[in-house]
């Protein structure tokens, strides 16, 4: 049994700091003095009483005097202005919000050097995709419908270096390590995990359980050098009625842990259309944009609308959905045949509509079995749209019209 009175003294970590932070000015530089030999011996008691764990995972000191005299590295950035290498960044969107689509077109975009939306990317990144959730050939057909979507063809990657793979991980129990084996593997500059509750074996209302999760990607992106981006689902409720950088589901640690959160938010009036707002630490505030998601799921600028997310009362007010829209259309081509042009105008009013939903809905319309569209057959003719039958037989009637009256300007 050790005797207490010879036993070493045991100092907290704070006073170990206080005893080696003793600096001496030289000259305008500022360093500090050689520890003492005694010291060494107080700092691993130290460590070993404050449980400092992993040799290295303790930080260097930055002395503020060299700071002054010298520039920063510059950061590396994956989207200009928002997210940089080695950073941590959040996709949050409620249900159907095309949140995995989101982040399969940001991959591809990295990955090929292409701009994302309002985001200028410098040059191809390598990336890692990690995906939890679905079957591995649905993904696959998912990436074939993207590229095409977006342009991109297999040489476009392997002309880099084949810069984007895919971690299928589908019924595998994951976790951040062999992720992290992966992605050296493939030396990734970025890692995209969706979605993040596959990772999380415990409670994610648990904000100490989720803290560690959290924490294990800043060693990912340590470990790695490689910027973390991970999708999350949104909380229950109307998303649009909450602060955007208070959304996400489960412990409100998330909320604070990210350098770059995105938000994905429904539309207050567009149906297929997404406000996506923007929270970083690093940079200066981004104003929110409008993002509309095409049948392909491709998300493209929409300058036509103005960044209003829904609420509940906007979900009332929105209105009935396309198919209620196409089947009312239909009765107003059914009593006369009009241009198309024409036809989109009523419809944007009858329903209180933009013009692009209203040319969304007459493109539905003509898909109906009942409806036709018919060219006038002169040059710059318009499109005449009306039950079938119907509308050729006005695109008709009009073609000899015009006929008659180029005849009689002419005096034929």
């Amino acid at each position: 049994m050790t005797d207490s009175s010879t036993a070493p003294k045991r100092l907290a970590a704070g006073e170990v700091a206080r005893r080696m932070n003793c600096i001496t000015a030289a000259g305008d530089a500022v360093k500090p003095v050689e520890s003492p030999p005694v010291l060494a011996a107080f700092v691993a008691d130290a460590i070993a009483t404050t449980g400092g764990g992993e040799a290295g995972l303790i930080p260097e000191l930055d002395y503020v005097g060299v700071w002054l005299a010298t520039e920063p590295p510059p950061p590396d950035p994956v989207l200009t202005d928002t997210l940089d290498i080695g950073d941590k960044c959040v996709i949050i969107g409620p249900s159907k919000a095309r949140k995995s689509f989101f982040a399969l077109q940001l991959s591809m975009s990295l990955a090929a050097g292409l701009d994302f939306l309002s985001w200028h990317v410098i040059k191809p990144r390598r990336v890692l995709a990690v995906q939890l959730e679905i079957q591995k050939n649905h993904y696959w057909r998912r990436v074939n419908a993207m590229a095409k979507a977006l342009g991109i063809d297999r040489q476009t990657f392997l002309s880099h270096g084949d810069t984007l793979a895919v971690m299928n991980c589908r019924g595998v129990t994951m976790m951040v390590d062999g992720i992290m084996q992966r992605a050296l593997e493939h030396r990734a500059d970025v890692i995209l995990i969706d979605p993040l509750y596959k990772l999380n074996t415990g409670n994610e209302n648990d904000a100490q359980e989720m803290a560690m999760l959290l924490a294990s990607f800043d060693r990912l992106a340590q470990k790695t050098g490689a910027a973390v981006v991970y999708v999350h689902h949104d909380a229950k409720g109307h998303a649009g009625e909450r602060n955007h950088i208070d959304r996400g589901s489960g412990s409100g640690v998330i909320a604070r842990d990210y350098d770059t959160g995105i938000t994905i938010t429904p539309h207050s009036v567009d149906e297929n259309a997404r406000v996506i707002a923007v929270a970083t630490r690093n940079y200066k505030p981004q104003e929110p944009f409008v993002a509309r998601v095409g049948d392909d799921n491709c998300f493209t600028i929409a300058d036509d609308l103005v960044a209003t997310v829904a609420d509940a009362r906007s979900r009332k007010s929105r209105g009935p959905a396309n198919s209620e829209m196409v089947e009312a259309a239909v009765d107003i081509v059914r009593h006369a045949p009009m241009t198309v042009t024409e036809c989109q105008s009523r419809i944007a009013d009858k329903f209180g509509i933009g013009q692009h939903k209203a040319r969304t809905i007459c493109k539905l319309l003509q898909e109906r079995t009942e409806v036709e569209a018919a060219k006038e057959g002169f040059a710059r003719g318009a499109t005449i749209i009306g039950l079938v039958g119907i509308a050729q037989k006005e695109a008709d009637r009009r073609t000899k019209e015009h006929a008659e009256k180029r005849q009689q300007k002419l005096g034929i």
